[in-house]
């Protein structure tokens, strides 16, 4: 790991986010560019074939009409991609190490919110219980934050599209 090591300028002790960092990313592009290939594909050709009747260059039709077309589609990709990303338990916890000291340094091991819900709670009992039931609400009010700030997101988007989303 040595050439690797020098190649790339990190540690050893990195390596283990590096992979994080590839397997989280690929999970949630995934779905990401599965749902916003579809939106391209539900417009319909009769739009793109009238702007290019107008004399559209293909940017200005994948810019002007496809992206505005299917602005609404692509948004929701991008907030499902966030979701999962946010909800990914098992993944993470192969990976991070599953360690629940809190450390300073970013290379040593951790937790997850749901890593410890997934881990701890079929065998918690009083107070462990109960935390483990604040730790799920702390959960579910960062999911509703996202999903608030996304639902203002689709909405500024609407009105600056004229209404025509």
């Amino acid at each position: 790991m040595e050439g690797a090591e020098k190649f790339l300028g990190i540690s050893l002790a990195a390596e283990k986010e590096m992979i994080y960092i590839v397997v989280h990313r690929d999970k949630r592009n995934e779905i990401m560019s599965a749902i916003m290939r579809d939106v391209f594909r539900m417009v319909p050709p009769v739009v793109k074939e009238s702007a290019y009747g107008i004399g559209a260059t293909t940017w200005e039709v994948a810019k002007d009409v496809t992206m505005r077309y299917g602005m609404q589609g692509l948004l929701g990709a991008v907030f499902l991609g966030l979701g999962r990303a946010v909800g990914e338990t098992m993944a993470v916890l192969f990976i991070i190490g599953n360690s629940e000291t809190i450390s300073a340094s970013l290379y040593e091991s951790g937790a997850t919110i749901a890593s410890v819900l997934a881990n701890k709670f079929a065998e918690a009992e009083g107070l462990a219980k109960s935390s483990l039931f604040a730790l799920g609400l702390i959960l579910l009010c960062i999911t509703f934050t996202i999903q608030i700030f996304a639902q203002i997101w689709l909405n500024k988007v609407r009105k600056n599209a004229g209404g025509g989303l």
